[in-house]
């Protein structure tokens, strides 16, 4: 009987003994949290009062518009659906937010296919927010990411440009008219488009210029590639390709051809004059009468390639 008593007891200390030791290891584990973790904080907060935009802007993208309209969004690391926005105006200083990865998006509207004023982009760096901590956003920069056009014209095809003629600019499915360009108001009152890029590596821009030169309706049509955040200028020029060798009977003439010289100036600012894009409807057959492939491609009566719009006769008398 007292052996009995006697390992009772030894199994009661042992059972306390281990019970101590688990209530001592739950403790120093417990101790081992952050005060944040004892209190079972999961969310963060978000900083945005420093929230500043950086516009990324050249002498051909600049623009008066303003950035308090500008959109910010706030998306998780990989969402596609903002969970917070606001205007630039109404930004909050603060926002609490559960711990884990976000992003922030800037934009200037949204985009559309053709507009008149130009949409800027940027996105910030990935943002990590810890639970009882405040984080705060760095500057997003924010760059032109539409296509902006504009057309212009020289002296001498002004010139010889009469009333009522139009120039239409298209990408994709977008097209934006440029009407009555014979008149001087008119021209005084051209404004730059901005069109959304098509996707792809390039987005084609296709210009149709239609109207009466020197008494002659025309229609030319150039085709030019461009990408996102690109200046693209397209000059309007008639072009002299005169002979000035007198044939036999003492007659020089002069030939005058429509030509539009495109100049493109990119994201960084590099200046490059782009070659027009010729569309062959089959390369395969060819013609050496053919119009020279590098010239735009004009009807009309009397002005095409081969027999250009203008053909001034200036005949000198010997003797």
């Amino acid at each position: 009987m007292k052996n009995i008593y006697s390992f009772s007891i030894l199994l009661i200390t042992l059972l306390f003994m281990a019970s101590c030791d688990k209530e001592a290891l739950n403790y120093e584990k417990e101790n081992e949290k952050t005060p944040v973790e004892q209190e079972g904080i999961t969310q963060g907060q978000l900083s945005l009062k420093g929230l500043s935009i950086n516009i990324h802007e050249t002498a051909a993208t600049r623009t008066s518009y303003p950035t308090n309209e500008y959109q910010i969004k706030l998306f998780k690391e990989n969402g596609t659906a903002a969970i917070q926005e606001w205007t630039y105006e109404t930004l909050p200083e603060l926002i609490s937010l559960e711990q884990g990865k976000y992003h922030v998006k800037v934009t200037s509207h949204n985009l559309l296919p053709v507009d008149t004023k130009p949409y800027f982009e940027g996105t910030s760096e990935l943002i990590t927010v810890e639970p009882g901590a405040i984080t705060e956003i760095a500057t997003i920069k924010c760059t032109m990411a539409c296509i902006k056009v504009e057309i212009s014209f020289d002296a001498l095809f002004t010139q010889y440009m009469e009333p009522g003629a139009s120039i239409i600019i298209k990408v994709g499915d977008a097209s934006y008219t440029y009407d009555n360009l014979g008149t001087e108001a008119s021209r005084d009152n051209i404004i730059p488009v901005y069109f959304a890029p098509t996707g792809g590596e390039s987005t084609f821009i296709t210009a149709t210029f239609k109207g009466v030169i020197d008494g002659y309706p025309e229609e030319s049509e150039k085709v030019y590639s461009s990408n996102a955040g690109s200046y693209v200028n397209i000059n309007y020029t008639l072009r002299d390709v005169a002979n000035n060798n007198p044939e036999d009977f003492g007659t020089i003439t002069t030939r005058l051809v429509i030509d539009a010289i495109c100049t493109v100036i990119d994201i960084n600012n590099n200046i490059t004059v782009k070659d027009e894009i010729i569309k062959e409807e089959n390369p395969d057959e060819g013609d050496e009468d053919d119009p020279d492939p590098t010239k735009p491609i004009i009807t009309g009566r009397g002005f095409d390639i081969t027999k250009p719009p203008l053909d001034l006769q200036i005949h000198i008398k010997y003797g």
